[in-house]
């Protein structure tokens, strides 16, 4: 998944919309995952551990911390080409903007759609985690849904019961 991407460009005024999996990873470096699993308990005792055949049972953390979720807080980029060169675009973010869902519901033909998942991740069997950008292109508008899903799964422990 490292090398997915959505790149949207309007050609008239040069300005481009990126969705890269990659960058939305690097969101995940130093940020805290929103859930623990019930045995991380069992992980943090490094002296319950037994690596047979490693060269070493030494356990080392993370360091700078990471969201074994894959849950990012990532919007995309806004770049603007500039002849071959192309460069950040900085808007400031209206707070009255609105998405127009009337324009959205107008009757117009679809031309163009398609649903990219950038990364997903089943979580070692612990849950589902995606990150999926979705894009719908009619004559007078576009419509792009960056979504981000991140369930953690839960069941009772046998000794819970």
């Amino acid at each position: 998944f490292g090398e997915n991407i959505l790149q949207i460009e309007h050609e008239p005024t040069g300005l481009a919309f990126e969705f890269r999996a990659r960058e939305a990873l690097e969101r995940c470096k130093g940020s805290k995952a929103p859930g623990e699993l019930a045995y991380a308990d069992v992980w943090k005792n490094k002296s319950s551990m037994k690596m047979d055949g490693w060269k070493s049972n030494e356990v080392k953390e993370c360091q700078g911390g990471f969201d074994w979720t894959y849950c990012s807080d990532y919007h995309g980029q806004v770049h603007r080409r500039q002849g071959d060169e192309m460069t950040e675009a900085f808007f400031e973010q209206d707070p009255e903007a609105k998405i127009d869902y009337d324009m959205l519901r107008r009757p117009e033909p679809i031309e163009f759609h398609k649903e990219l998942f950038l990364y997903e991740d089943e979580l070692h069997d612990n849950g589902m985690s995606t990150l999926s950008v979705k894009v719908r292109v009619m004559p007078t508008c576009f419509f792009v849904l960056l979504r981000m899903n991140c369930l953690l799964y839960t069941s009772p422990s046998p000794r819970d019961s």
